[in-house]
């Protein structure tokens, strides 16, 4: 299920309270989008210390310059590009580059991934969950992670991922396989141990 957005009207009525210096306008927009800002943010880093230090450096961010938002995006678009840059910059402050971007035209001809789900159709309990956040760690590039997550821990369909992420359909599509076939990959040898024990 995607994140439910506050309506405009009210969260410029908290985003105009939080500027104002009211905490409790700033704990409602936290406890609103704490959750959503925390799992964007665990499919990026591994450390649970630095993922919620980025969570908290996110809302400092906005508790500093609450009207830095534009109103040209979601407001989780927003958030989300706050967190990805904070979240970089940890990566780089430990010796870690941050994954390349893919290359838009030669993914373009690869085929339709729209059956992208059944690869995680057996996902159910925990042990598989944090496994596939293992496997999302490794994936190639940013790209790759974000198509992947709006998707699928979001279900959002590929139109809004493709505006959310500002390139065309059939750019998240290419993103979504090469994601899919490096999953299936990584997935494979613990299926096996799943099954035969």
């Amino acid at each position: 299920m995607a994140q439910q957005e506050l309506s405009g009207e009210e969260l410029r009525k908290i985003l105009n309270a939080v500027a104002a210096g009211d905490d409790e306008a700033l704990k409602r927009l936290y406890r609103h989008y704490h959750g959503f800002v925390y799992a964007f943010v665990r499919q990026r880093l591994s450390n649970p210390s630095d993922v919620e230090e980025v969570v908290q450096d996110v809302f400092l961010a906005v508790a500093r310059k609450p009207l830095a938002y534009q109103w040209d995006s979601r407001y989780t678009t927003y958030l989300c590009s706050i967190a990805k840059n904070k979240a970089v910059d940890v990566l780089r402050s430990k010796g870690d580059e941050p994954y390349a971007d893919l290359d838009d035209a030669m993914c373009a001809a690869i085929p339709d991934p729209e059956a992208h789900h059944q690869v995680m159709d057996a996902i159910s309990s925990r042990q598989a969950m944090d496994r596939l956040r293992g496997c999302m760690d490794r994936l190639d590039s940013d790209e790759q992670r974000d198509a992947f997550f709006w998707t699928f821990f979001e279900d959002e369909d590929l139109a809004t991922v493709a505006a959310r992420m500002a390139c065309p359909v059939g750019t998240v599509k290419s993103r979504l396989y090469l994601a899919r076939q490096a999953l299936m990959r990584c997935l494979t040898g613990w299926y096996r141990e799943v099954k035969h024990g």
